[in-house]
C-alpha cells in the first residue's frame, strides 16, 4: 500500500515514484508540453491525482487488496517512474489513473476534474489522456500513419489535419519515412515508438502502463 507521499508502504513489496532529474524532464519536454497540461499549470492544479485509491481483485480464495490508500500527485509536464517488484499494483494503478479501471475506493483527477462520476467515466477527463501499453496494440490492416491518426479520426478530425499531425509525430519519434509501412514490417521497438505517437497525438497527459 501506498502512504501520502506515494511510497509503497507494504513490507513486501517496495514500488514507489521516482521523480525525473531536470535533465531528463528537459530533454522529454517537447512530447510533454501541450494546451491541457499547460492549462492545469496555469490554475495550478495538479496533471493527475489519486487520492485515498485502493482497489480489490476478488479471486477463487478470497479477495486480494492491490491497492491501498494510494495518493500521489504529478503536476504539468513532469515525469515520474513508478518502480517495484512484480504483482505490487503497478499496472493497476496505471490503469486506474488512465480511466481503464474503475477502483474500488477513492478517487482520481485529472486537471481537476474527477475522472470517475459513479460508474461512469467523464469522456473530458479521458480526452486528455493517452495510453502507451506493454505491447504496441497496432491494428495490422492500418499503417502506421493511419494508427498514429486513429484517435484524431474518431474524434473528426479533417484527414488533411490527423496525417499532418501523424507525420510531425513520426518525425517527433524519430519513425519518419516509415508513416505508410505496415505495422508487421516494423522491429518491435519502432511500433512501439509509433504507440507513444499515437498516444502524445492526443496532447494529453500522457500514461505509459510498463
Amino acid at each position: 500500500k501506498t502512504g501520502r507521499n506515494g511510497t509503497y508502504n507494504d513490507p513486501a513489496s517496495t514500488a514507489r515514484p521516482r521523480r525525473a532529474t531536470r535533465a531528463e524532464s528537459d530533454a522529454a519536454a517537447p512530447v510533454s508540453t501541450d494546451t491541457a497540461v499547460d492549462g492545469a499549470s496555469a490554475r495550478g492544479i495538479s496533471a493527475i491525482e489519486l487520492r485515498e485509491l485502493a482497489h480489490d481483485y476478488s479471486t477463487d480464495s478470497g479477495v486480494v487488496r492491490a491497492l491501498d490508500t494510494v495518493d500521489l500527485d504529478v503536476a504539468p509536464g513532469e515525469f515520474v517512474s513508478i518502480v517495484g517488484p512484480s504483482g505490487c499494483g503497478k499496472t493497476t494503478m496505471l490503469r486506474i489513473a488512465a480511466g481503464l479501471l474503475r477502483p474500488s475506493n477513492g478517487r482520481v483527477l485529472i486537471g481537476g476534474r474527477d475522472l470517475w462520476q459513479s460508474d461512469q467515466r467523464d469522456n473530458k477527463a479521458v480526452q486528455e489522456l493517452g495510453v502507451v501499453f506493454q505491447e504496441a496494440n497496432l491494428m495490422p490492416w492500418y499503417n502506421i500513419e493511419q494508427n498514429i491518426a486513429l484517435p484524431l479520426k474518431l474524434r473528426g478530425a479533417s484527414k488533411q489535419d490527423r496525417l499532418q499531425r501523424a507525420h510531425e509525430l513520426c518525425k517527433l519519434v524519430g519513425i519518419s519515412g516509415f508513416e505508410r509501412r505496415w505495422p508487421r514490417e516494423l522491429s518491435g521497438g519502432m511500433r512501439q515508438r509509433a504507440a507513444i505517437a499515437r498516444a502524445v497525438q492526443q496532447r494529453g497527459a500522457t500514461m505509459a502502463a510498463g
